[in-house]
């Protein structure tokens, strides 16, 4: 699904086993009339402390948010974010971070933004 739409480009597609040991029970699909329509996957683990999280903690690692071309601005996305932090705070995990790798770097701010996220650092290319 990802790799349809060159969002993935520099990552390789991870075997479903894999994912699912990754996840610790921590992904959600988002089907439409049940056509898969996007997807979220995350883990839990523990992070010690560092420049922005400065005490050890559990913390939710995202791993994808990912909602096909078609169905974007739907709040299909918002759904699949707001049900990870949910059962994070579930699980009592108050730090949730993640890494985006989308070229659409204001809109990924803006979206993520509204769910309570900050930018951390960010890295940039040119190319010539």
């Amino acid at each position: 699904m990802m790799r349809d739409e060159g969002a993935i480009r520099g990552y390789r597609s991870d075997s479903l086993k894999n994912i699912k040991m990754l996840c610790d029970g921590l992904s959600f699909i988002a089907e439409i009339n049940e056509r898969t329509v996007g997807f979220a996957t995350a883990r839990i683990l523990k992070q010690s402390a560092n420049a922005v999280i400065p005490k050890a903690h559990n913390i939710c690692e995202i791993f994808d948010i990912f909602v096909i071309k078609s169905m974007r601005n739907r709040a299909i996305g918002s759904q699949l974010i707001s049900a990870v932090l949910a059962e994070s705070h579930r699980r009592r995990v108050t730090v949730q971070y993640l890494y985006s790798s989308s070229r659409d770097l204001e809109s990924i701010l803006k979206f993520y933004g509204r769910h309570g996220f900050k930018g951390w650092y960010l890295t940039m290319y040119r190319q010539s």
